[in-house]
């Protein structure tokens, strides 16, 4: 009996992991990410709101799943159990190319030096900085525009920042969550670069 009560409260867990955000989820989460002031925190809480975005991308693919399905999809033996397997879903179902899933696969990187390091790391600490210099940012007004330093923040951090903004909004802009910038080439349903 112990060991159900367990379970149920880890699946519970689980849920509350998975539990959808609303406006006012998101802009709580925005205060707490500005209240940020170590690298460590903030890449940690940054990138799970972008994976958050990537599973809300997958659902729209796996709505028809049923409970079970669903939940074995998403466990972390699943398909999409893993930010690295969630990216090469996404580009395997031509949500994101190669610019993108490059970009994806840097900042996963980033976040687990951040997530498993044993030593103090920082957006400064050389290994860390030379990733971040191999962001690119896509420009959402133009997604063909590669040039890899429009409206990008001076600092690692702010490179790092730029890039996953950037991708969260033209995620929600692929979903019909938002609508595009005034003038942008980039509308509903397109791929990201």
């Amino acid at each position: 009996m112990e060991e159900d009560e367990f379970l149920k409260k880890v699946r519970a867990l689980k849920a509350l992991g998975r539990a959808k955000a609303n406006q006012t989820h998101h802009v709580a989460f925005q205060k707490e990410l500005d209240a940020m002031g170590n690298d460590r925190g903030y890449c940690l809480l940054v990138v799970s709101t972008l994976e958050n975005n990537l599973d809300e991308v997958i659902d729209r693919h796996v709505a028809d799943f049923n409970k079970e399905d669903y939940d074995a999809f998403f466990d972390g033996n699943g398909a999409a159990g893993s930010l690295s397997r969630k990216i090469s879903l996404l580009q395997a179902l031509k949500v994101i190319g190669p610019v993108t899933r490059r970009n994806l696969n840097i900042v996963r990187e980033i976040r687990n030096a951040f997530a498993h390091g044993k030593i103090p790391i920082t957006f400064e600490t050389p290994e860390v900085k030379a990733l971040c210099e191999e962001l690119r940012l896509i420009n959402p007004l133009d997604p063909a525009d590669r040039n890899p330093d429009n409206h990008i923040g001076p600092t690692p951090r702010d490179r790092f920042h730029d890039v996953v903004a950037t991708a969260m909004l033209m995620l929600a802009i692929h979903l019909g969550l938002r609508p595009a910038p005034a003038g942008s080439k980039f509308q509903l349903g397109n791929s990201l670069p």
